[in-house]
């Protein structure tokens, strides 16, 4: 007997502002950088990567080179994605 696994997308379940939220939020928390860089191309997918990219002033190239677990993002560019995407990050001690 063999077992058919479907290929898992986190975007598929993030379907309100709250399970993005939550999905940033522990993506941030993670010790790898790279994971919140990940959960935010999970946002911009479902949110649309050409609204975003225009929206970012970022053009599409661009933008999926930010997002490609192989790019070292700069913070301006994380920064203008997050704008586009009227998410806000917070500092708490």
């Amino acid at each position: 007997m063999s077992v058919e696994l479907a290929p898992y997308d986190p975007a598929a379940l993030l379907r309100t502002d709250e399970d993005i939220r939550a999905h940033l939020t522990d993506a941030l928390n993670d010790d790898n950088p790279s994971v919140f860089v990940i959960a935010l191309g999970d946002v911009v997918r479902i949110r649309g990567i050409e609204n975003v990219a225009r929206q970012s002033g970022l053009d599409l190239q661009r933008l999926q080179a930010v997002l490609s677990t192989h790019g070292n993002p700069q913070w301006e560019k994380i920064h203008r994605i997050l704008k586009s995407l009227d998410i806000h990050l917070q500092a708490a001690a």
